[in-house]
């Protein structure tokens, strides 16, 4: 029903995904064979009604050891029911960082990608350091509300190209551009100008007792859609370059800074595989892994949809992730980490996934 009423508004919707409370905390007494049961029935009755994106939520920072050793059940709830998602969450704002968490998750990305085609599990799993509740973005989308609730995720990166354009237009480019805030004020005026119309949408659904959680304003870009082609646009170089880091903090501070109902990461993502530019620009050496974590420490999301070589090890892949979690905690920010080890690949080839909805992309060497 609210999807028609969207499309009806004139917007399109491209998924319908549902985020469930964190079934390894509800379901912390079942067994491991009841739990791979139950999932099992998610996936039957995510196909009967045709929902292709479940998440099953995160297993906490704070998670006493015996859960904490139940992290490996993720590897065959996801290989073997498609339509499901899963996080381990290894910071937390309350407890700080939870190094232990790191090597287990660690060796589900590693089995993860030895047991899916093209290793594409792990666009299905996520390691999240102080992810809130409520984002719609999966794979680290989860839900803690007592109450059934939406929240919406957008496309935007369009928006946010159009935003640089106009203020390069008046202000001319590279460093006049981002004087006084230009960028981030005129952001923050399309953001809310392109927002409010679907809060009020949104909010109208408090009449069925539904509630409304936000927009998680984070830009999507895909394929030529670029978020980094729009950052070029400002005239401080390629991205990579000196400036980047810049560029994305002004971007971001108008993630955060609208009047909107916000929930979710409302960062910049990066996602290697489905933004042409960033490939563009790892295939010429402009970016690492290293870069990437560096420009999530002004609000990005984390390290998104990156390519690794398919021999890294689950300990090398576990450093990884103590980086990302010392630095969430350390900036009490979101960020999250979707890697892919790519079966057969070594640092520096292409990926050759087959799927319309991924750019090919050189694996990072890590």
């Amino acid at each position: 029903m609210a999807q028609a009423e969207f499309e009806r508004a004139g917007y399109e919707v491209q998924s319908v995904r549902i985020a469930l409370r964190p079934l390894f905390i509800d379901l912390a007494e079942w067994s491991a064979r009841e739990l791979l049961a139950y999932c099992a029935y998610l996936q039957q009755m995510c196909q009967a009604h045709e929902i292709y994106y479940c998440s099953i939520g995160h297993i906490p920072a704070n998670a006493p050891d015996a859960l904490l050793r139940r992290i490996s059940l993720l590897t065959d709830i996801l290989v073997m029911n498609p339509a499901l998602s899963a996080s381990a969450q290894i910071a937390s704002t309350a407890f700080g960082l939870r190094a232990e968490a790191a090597l287990p998750a660690a060796r589900v990305i590693y089995d993860l990608a030895r047991q899916t085609k093209e290793g594409l599990g792990n666009l299905f799993f996520a390691v999240t350091a102080n992810c809130p509740p409520q984002t719609p973005f999966f794979p680290a989308a989860y839900h803690d509300h007592p109450d059934w609730g939406f929240s919406i995720g957008l496309q935007s990166a369009g928006l946010i190209d159009t935003a640089l354009q106009e203020v390069v237009q008046e202000r001319g480019r590279g460093a006049r551009a981002l004087q006084n805030g230009a960028v981030t004020a005129r952001l923050i005026g399309l953001l809310e100008a392109m927002g409010r119309p679907i809060e009020e949408l949104c909010l109208a659904w408090r009449e069925h007792d539904i509630a409304y959680f936000g927009l998680d304003l984070s830009p999507i870009p895909s394929g030529e859609e670029s978020i980094a082609a729009a950052i070029e646009q400002i005239g401080l170089g390629r991205f990579g370059e000196p400036g980047t880091v810049a560029a994305a903090a002004a971007i971001t501070a108008a993630l955060k800074g609208t009047s909107l109902r916000a929930c979710g990461y409302c960062g910049l993502m990066l996602p290697a595989l489905a933004d042409s530019v960033i490939s563009a620009r790892l295939a010429e050496g402009q970016l690492s892994l290293d870069s990437l974590l560096l420009y999530s420490a002004v609000c990005g999301s984390g390290l998104d949809s990156i390519p690794i070589p398919g021999d890294t090890t689950p300990e090398r892949i576990a450093n990884i992730l103590l980086d990302l979690g010392a630095l969430a905690t350390r900036l009490r920010k979101p960020l999250s980490a979707k890697l892919l080890p790519i079966p057969g690949k070594q640092a520096g080839e292409l990926t050759t996934f087959t799927s319309p909805y991924l750019v090919n992309a050189p694996i990072l060497r890590v």
